[in-house]
């Protein structure tokens, strides 16, 4: 299974929303679909599991240390509450991104210190691992590259940040059989951190994979859609593909 937000691929974090009196029908869809308050609180449905079938989640942070266990319920809904990360635990922003001199753009505060891996939710039944569980539009995890694929991530900052601009770069590679590679990887930004816990999410817009391009380009940014769900994702391949 893969790291939540890899770390070439991505970065991802919450925007941050002034409250005023207002009915529930004028929240923007990125709040009725946000996983987790800023305070720590992860909470979710798992959709595509029968009863029974994972009867905990432990979350995994940075250096597989374990910060959050739950039940799930019969109906796959959880609720974990996640710590206040150390400042010591945070990096820099510039450092975990890799926002070098090909970032243009901008970033209101260089300084922000935010969760080097993001988290991973690791299933389990009867106390053994066996598989994970994660938040996408997708069920198998062979389309987690595929053009329009999104997938959520859980970063901790230590204060409010906001990103916009385009990074990234192509590389030639010289292959075995003389030919030239070029490999391309794009990201356009566009997010608000706020402090404390947030969800970001990683949208494919472009995936070209071939002997002589490849090309990915991807969309980080805030947005949440109601096709975002929370999947169980098994060891197997092949029951991976069965929960389709």
């Amino acid at each position: 299974m893969k790291t939540v937000l890899k770390a070439s691929l991505l970065a991802i974090i919450f925007s941050m929303a002034f409250i005023s009196c207002k009915n529930d029908d004028d929240e923007p869809l990125s709040a009725q679909y946000n996983s987790i308050t800023t305070d720590g609180v992860l909470s979710g449905k798992i959709v595509n599991i029968v009863s029974g079938e994972v009867d905990a989640i432990k979350v995994v942070g940075d250096d597989d240390n374990v910060i959050g266990t739950c039940s799930i319920e019969s109906d796959g809904s959880f609720s974990v509450t996640l710590p206040t990360m150390p400042i010591g635990s945070l990096i820099k922003i510039r450092d975990l991104w890799d926002l070098g001199d090909d970032f243009i753009g901008t970033i209101s505060d260089e300084s922000t210190k935010v969760s080097s891996d993001g988290i991973n939710l690791v299933a389990y039944k009867n106390n053994v691992e066996i598989g994970c569980v994660w938040k996408s539009n997708y069920f198998s995890e062979s389309s987690e590259e595929k053009e329009g694929s999104v997938y959520s991530g859980f970063f901790y900052s230590d204060r409010l940040l906001k990103i916009a601009g385009k990074g990234g770069s192509t590389v030639y590679l010289n292959q075995w059989d003389g030919t030239t590679c070029s490999e391309t990887v794009i990201e356009n930004c566009n997010f608000t951190l706020r402090k404390g816990w947030n969800e970001l999410t990683n949208k494919t817009l472009k995936a070209i994979n071939t002997h002589l391009v490849v090309d990915f380009q991807f969309s980080i940014s805030d947005t949440i859609t109601s096709d975002m769900k929370w999947r169980y994702f098994p060891r197997s391949a092949e029951s991976v593909k069965s929960h389709k």
